[in-house]
């Protein structure tokens, strides 16, 4: 019969390199809360004000006629949204 070769060593290296990889991931919560906790409370902010002002022009403008003025100040908005994006949180390198 065949013998099977079985590599041991390697995987616990392996979970040895991850353990340490996951200590250096850690950081601490001022800068957790400014990286990854304000984006999601962002992207929240951005929707609800999006919506909001689809409503409020279909209240002001009445349902009809106003989708081309919806469309516009839409797109706009959301340009505005992301270079404000981009300018809190500046692209990280890796």
């Amino acid at each position: 019969m065949a013998k099977k070769r079985l590599i041991r060593v390697q995987q616990k290296e392996n979970a040895q390199e991850k353990t340490e990889e996951s200590k250096e991931q850690e950081i601490p919560w001022s800068l957790w809360v400014k990286k990854t906790y304000l984006k999601y409370w962002y992207a929240v902010g951005c929707m609800f004000l999006d919506s909001f002002l689809i409503l409020e022009i279909i209240r002001i403008y009445g349902a009809a006629a106003t989708a081309p003025l919806i469309a516009f100040f839409l797109v706009l908005l959301v340009l505005v949204e992301v270079f404000l994006y981009g300018k809190i949180w500046k692209r990280e390198s890796k």
